[in-house]
């Protein structure tokens, strides 16, 4: 039956099917025409975390999940296999564009370079590798090393341990939790934070459980420590939440929960089509009122930036720029620390160059948005006026693409029911998009919808 159905499920549907460990099938890919893997904005960030109890088979569903320029959480695709293996997982990347790798070899990958642009992601042609955040489950490494992603690892599951391995430290057991957090959450500086490491084994190390604990955190620290996973674009976010937060909306709660432990995949298909309609239609609101609103980006975008120029003028003692340089400038901050900036960065964001400020530190590093650094070296330089507002700093050329709205696969629809015209004034967007947008679903105003094979998702999955 699944073999006969699930072909003819919905345009779009990726699936493989073998016979391993006598099933009827090994591993089933899912996605469609409005799920992330569309605008290609997994390449640059995406979580992978297992759930189950959503089909009969008692498969592994193990959704992708990324966010887009919305802030939204956007399901690029879905692997069902057997458990979290790697296997699957790789195929599923490969098959919704999250790999950066192609086919060939490693050092071909490693070595392209365009134009003085050295291409980390040469499936999409971004300068920019990506991210993956998992868990500490076995799939993570081969995934990585398939992929050719950076891999952090979430926070919140390793912080779960330290309440536990600190219980035998008696009265010093609350400062110990306090420490121990901090090589997660706190230091930025690796010499501090090697320093920190030092200092905790001599003092909880009469602990077993503690010292283990710290020796653990040491050996992947790349993957959880602060100092090195704010180097890692990852939207400010260090967890997998997004990934489970997904798979608690795919699983739904009560009658819904209990219909999906027995579904066969053309019902999970269908709440995975249900999910992604109604955060298509959330976004298209959203960004109907951006256009409306003749902005850039999205509201929460500028309140950021608000702060970033606040802190420029709080925070930053001095700006000078780096001499010889055309654009490069060192940025002091009042706490001692530097960081260099450079306001004409060429960067390229899926086979198109951008020139764009760039900065060091962690904050832009692991989310794109313009930092205090950013701001005020945009002053220093010239390029603002001294009474600097918010809308001086947002402006395209200080945008990174990743976070523009017009890159959004449902912009087009969102400046239609503006009624507005789009703005002409990047050519690399239109280059990029050129006429492959999809069709907006029209915002559902029933118990059903209806996707573009004409099928019905039942009302129970909304």
């Amino acid at each position: 039956e699944v073999h006969c159905t699930i072909p003819q499920v919905k345009d779009g549907l990726r699936h493989r099917f073998g016979k391993e460990k006598k099933r009827a099938y090994s591993s089933v890919l899912i996605n469609n025409q409005l799920s992330a893997a569309k605008d290609e904005i997994g390449a640059y960030f995406f979580t992978c975390d297992g759930t189950y109890g959503v089909n009969m088979y008692r498969l592994t569903t193990c959704p992708m999940v990324t966010v887009d320029c919305l802030g939204m959480s956007r399901c690029c695709g879905v692997t069902i296999g057997l458990l979290e293996n790697s296997a699957d997982i790789i195929k599923g990347c490969k098959a919704f564009l999250l790999s950066s790798l192609l086919d060939e070899s490693e050092e071909v990958n490693f070595n392209e370079n365009v134009d003085g642009v050295v291409i980390k992601n040469h499936v999409i042609k971004n300068s920019c590798k990506g991210t993956i955040f998992t868990d500490n489950g076995p799939f993570g490494g081969p995934t990585v090393l398939a992929i050719g992603k950076d891999h952090g690892l979430c926070t919140q599951h390793e912080r779960t341990d330290i309440p536990s391995v600190t219980a035998g430290l008696g009265s010093d057991r609350h400062q110990a939790m306090r420490d121990l957090n901090a090589f997660i959450f706190k230091y930025t500086s690796v010499s501090v934070m090697e320093e920190k490491f030092d200092e905790a084994r001599q003092k909880y190390g009469h602990c077993a459980a503690t010292l283990k604990f710290i020796d653990s955190l040491y050996e992947k620290k790349e993957k959880l420590c602060r100092a090195f996973t704010q180097d890692l674009f990852s939207f400010n976010a260090t967890t997998t939440q997004r990934g489970e937060g997904y798979n608690d909306r795919l699983k739904g709660h009560t009658s819904l929960k209990a219909k999906l432990s027995d579904a066969s995949l053309p019902e999970l298909i269908d709440r995975f089509d249900a999910i992604t309609l109604d955060t298509c239609n959330k976004a298209l609101e959203s960004l109907t009122k951006v256009r409306q609103n003749d902005d850039r980006v999205t509201e929460s975008y500028k309140t950021e930036v608000g702060k970033s120029l606040e802190l420029s003028a709080l925070s930053v003692k001095s700006c000078e720029k780096v001499e010889g340089s055309e654009a490069q400038y060192l940025s002091t901050r009042t706490n001692g620390e530097i960081f260099v900036v450079d306001l004409k960065t060429k960067i390229m964001h899926r086979g198109e160059f951008f020139a764009i400020p760039t900065c060091s530190c962690g904050y832009y590093c692991s989310s794109f948005r313009i930092c205090r650094d950013i701001a005020k070296a945009l002053v220093v330089s010239s390029e603002l006026p001294r009474s600097v507002t918010l809308e001086d700093l947002i402006v395209p050329a200080n945008i990174h693409p990743f976070h523009l709205a017009q890159f959004h696969p449902m912009w087009p629809q969102a400046v239609r029911k503006a009624n507005r015209a789009d703005y002409d004034d990047l050519p690399q967007i239109k280059r990029i998009l050129g006429g492959d947008a999809v069709d907006a679903p029209s915002p559902s105003t029933g118990s059903t919808s209806t996707d573009n094979n004409g099928r019905a998702c039942p009302d129970e999955f909304y």
